[in-house]
C-alpha cells in the first residue's frame, strides 16, 4: 500500500486578478492544495486596473472552481500581497509561468516580496504545455466574439460566465 504524502505545514497563497479564473489558475491551486496544508486563493484588486467582471463575480466564480479542495479558502484584498501574507501567516506564494516573459515578471515580484517580508518565498511552477495558451485575456476575447471558452475554464464557472457576461451590442456582431 502506497504511503500517503505528507503535506507541508506551511500556508500558501495563489494570487491573481482571476478575471475570470482559468484552467491555468486551477492547475496552480490544485498543485498548491496537494502540497500545502492550507491554501488561500486571493483576488488582489488593483484600483488602477479595469476588470471585465466585478470583484463579487470573480469571488463567486473562484469559490465555485475551488469548492473541490477542502484545504482552500477564497478571499480578496486591495493591498499588497506580502502584507496579506504577513497578516495571515503565509510563507509561500505559488505562481505559474507560461514563457520567458512571464518568468521574468514573476522573478521580479518574487524578489520584491521576499525583500519586503523576510522568509516569504515564491514557488514558480512552469505551466504544462497544454495550458500555455490559456489566459484570462484569451477567455475574455473569446467571450466577446461569442466563442467557446469551455476548454479554457473550469466547468463549474460556465453557468456563471453565461449569467455574468453581457456581450457588448454592436453593429459588427449583429446586435443593436
Amino acid at each position: 500500500m502506497p504511503k500517503a504524502k505528507v503535506k507541508s505545514p506551511e500556508k500558501a497563497i495563489v494570487a491573481g486578478s482571476f478575471d475570470p479564473v482559468t484552467n491555468g489558475h486551477l492547475y496552480l491551486v490544485k498543485r498548491a492544495a496537494a502540497k500545502y496544508e492550507e491554501v488561500r486563493v486571493v483576488i488582489f484588486v488593483n484600483g488602477e486596473k479595469t476588470y471585465t467582471f466585478s470583484e463579487e463575480q470573480r469571488l463567486e466564480m473562484l469559490r465555485a472552481a475551488c469548492a473541490r479542495f477542502e484545504n482552500v479558502t477564497v478571499d480578496s484584498d486591495g493591498g499588497m500581497q506580502y502584507l496579506y501574507a504577513k497578516k495571515h501567516g503565509i510563507t509561500v506564494s505559488v505562481r505559474g509561468y507560461r514563457n520567458a516573459a512571464d518568468l521574468a515578471y514573476e522573478k521580479k515580484w518574487a524578489v520584491f516580496n521576499a525583500e519586503a517580508l523576510p522568509g516569504y518565498r515564491t514557488e514558480l511552477l512552469r505551466c504544462p504545455r497544454m495550458l500555455r495558451g490559456v489566459s484570462s485575456t484569451e477567455v475574455r476575447r473569446l467571450l466577446a466574439e461569442g466563442g467557446d471558452v469551455s476548454p479554457l475554464v473550469p466547468p463549474e464557472i460556465l453557468p456563471l460566465l453565461a449569467r455574468f457576461y453581457k456581450r457588448k451590442k454592436t453593429p459588427e456582431n449583429g446586435q443593436k
